[in-house]
């Protein structure tokens, strides 16, 4: 009897534990859906494209030339990158879009 009660005992554990557990993975999947929509709201809220900025010719060029571009165009971000391709140089640039009507700069 005392090994039929011990094992009464340790089954009740996991299926409390199995409750438990699974409460918590219930959690954890609403938690991680709520947070892919923030992202996706994030996503939508923001325009990524590359600004032609004009030749940069230095690395230690870029930031100067990209600030006298973003001053020039308000709400723009510079993403912190940057190519040359046909003479000139475009910088990648961010610009919240929620709520704003805009029209493209370029």
């Amino acid at each position: 009897e005392e090994t039929e009660a011990e094992n009464n005992r340790q089954m009740k554990l996991i299926i409390e534990n199995e409750d438990l557990m699974n409460e918590r993975i219930k959690e954890m999947e609403e938690k991680h859906k709520m947070q892919q929509e923030m992202l996706r709201e994030k996503l939508r809220a923001e325009e990524a494209v590359d600004k032609c900025v004009g030749p940069i010719f230095s690395h230690a060029e870029a930031p100067a030339k990209i600030n006298r571009w973003l001053a020039r165009n308000p709400g723009w971000k510079w993403n912190g990158q940057w190519m040359s391709k046909n003479g000139t140089s475009y910088a990648g640039m961010i610009r919240t879009i929620r709520g704003h009507k805009y029209t493209s700069l370029c």
